[in-house]
């Protein structure tokens, strides 16, 4: 999957529409799943947004080890009911993050898709870190 989303990566690299110093990722639950070992082994990738994903759930140990190599700026969201991840084990992921510059979102609700709030904190956080604001 890394080299799937790579050769995107490459492509946007390579279109002169797009700005190559301005890669962000958002993903929560398996957009977190897919994303950290992404998030992990490209450099690309300048700021980062996932969670709704942790540790307690079977097969998370392997993204424990990627979480430790993120570098980029994180905003990690959880939801205060989930009911497939529960709050310690995403805590637990959280702070496997490597990078310094990471954030901990908590919303209100359950494991349901993001909207309102943690909608806008998303989008803040990728515009304010990929300095998409100067367009």
């Amino acid at each position: 999957m890394i080299a799937d989303w790579r050769g995107v990566i490459d492509w946007l690299c390579k279109d002169q529409r797009f700005d190559a110093s301005a890669i962000g990722w958002a993903g929560v639950s398996m957009g977190t799943a897919y994303g950290l070992p992404l998030l992990a082994a490209e450099p690309r990738i300048k700021a980062a947004v996932i969670g709704m994903w942790g540790l307690s759930f079977d097969n998370s140990q392997s993204l424990a080890a990627a979480a430790a190599a993120v570098r980029c700026p994180l905003l990690f969201q959880i939801k205060w009911d989930d009911a497939l991840f529960d709050r310690s084990g995403q805590i637990s992921l959280f702070d496997k993050i490597g990078t310094k510059e990471k954030w901990l979102n908590v919303y209100p609700g359950g494991h349901e898709r993001v909207v309102g709030q943690q909608m806008c904190d998303t989008e803040g956080f990728l515009v304010e870190r990929l300095c998409l604001d100067r367009f």
